[in-house]
């Protein structure tokens, strides 16, 4: 069975809580935050939601770099799926996460609305 998307946001929603401010006379916006540091955070945090998120990814090492699936790619659809979190995505050109090479073209940012 895989893992409800609701589990995976509820997993993750402290951490974008966190993330802080851009702040300039004309804006006050909360900054958008990758999949991968997502990740990397729910690592640093021995969350339970990591073992669960690896093995129904199969892959040790994580990232999912390269492979149709991932723990990165698993918190990026729940992510981008639900309304109270916003979406937006970033060109990867040139672009080494940690030694992996993006999967894709784009990857997907996030933060609270």
């Amino acid at each position: 069975m895989t893992m409800p998307h609701s589990e995976i946001v509820e997993a993750c929603r402290p951490i974008l809580e966190a993330v802080d401010y851009h702040v300039t006379r004309t804006r006050h916006e909360r900054r958008f935050l990758m999949g991968y540091q997502i990740w990397h955070d729910l690592e640093r945090m021995n969350h339970p939601i990591c073992d669960t998120l690896r093995l129904e990814a199969g892959t040790a090492e994580g990232e999912g770099g390269g492979s149709q699936d991932g723990p990165v790619k698993r918190i990026g659809q729940a992510l981008g799926n639900c309304t109270d979190i916003e979406t937006q995505y970033t060109d990867t050109r040139g672009i080494t996460i940690d030694g992996v090479p993006p999967s894709g073209t784009d990857c997907g940012i996030f933060r609270l609305k």
